[in-house]
């Protein structure tokens, strides 16, 4: 439930929830193959169905509490699950109706394109603008 312990030390986070991880270990409660990616797309099914509905809803609601905080032009959605067939979709559907009536229809949710890399190519594009900066500045 909402005090799962997290990978960070805390606990009760929406990873914590709505993560392939947790998807995994809700299926392996209930007797179904650990494997996130093979449960979507067994989505149809009653048990898979049950943990994707559980899990779009509180990715819905988290989602939609970040955009009411933050205001942002749209919503990057990483990981190796965010890049499942239709699932930016089916979460977006979701998302909408959780949405302040302004908000509809403004704020799209997408795969991010740089996948699991996205994180360090950030990391060495701001070492390469900081490595640039000292240059200038001698």
């Amino acid at each position: 439930g909402g005090d799962a312990p997290c990978g960070c030390g805390g606990k009760g986070h929406l990873e914590t929830l709505a993560a392939a991880d947790a998807i995994e270990r809700k299926a392996r409660a209930r007797g179904l193959p650990p494997d996130a990616e093979a449960l979507w797309k067994r989505r149809d099914e009653e048990g898979p169905g049950a943990i994707w509905e559980e899990t779009l809803d509180l990715l819905a609601r988290g989602i939609a509490s970040i955009v009411h905080l933050l205001d942002p032009e749209a919503v990057v959605l990483g990981g190796g699950m965010s890049r499942a067939e239709g699932l930016v979709e089916a979460l977006q559907r979701r998302v909408e109706p959780c949405l302040a009536s302004p908000l509809k229809g403004r704020v799209p949710l997408v795969a991010a394109s740089l996948g699991d890399d996205a994180a360090l190519l950030g990391a060495a594009s701001l070492a390469v603008g900081m490595l640039r900066k000292e240059e200038e500045d001698v």
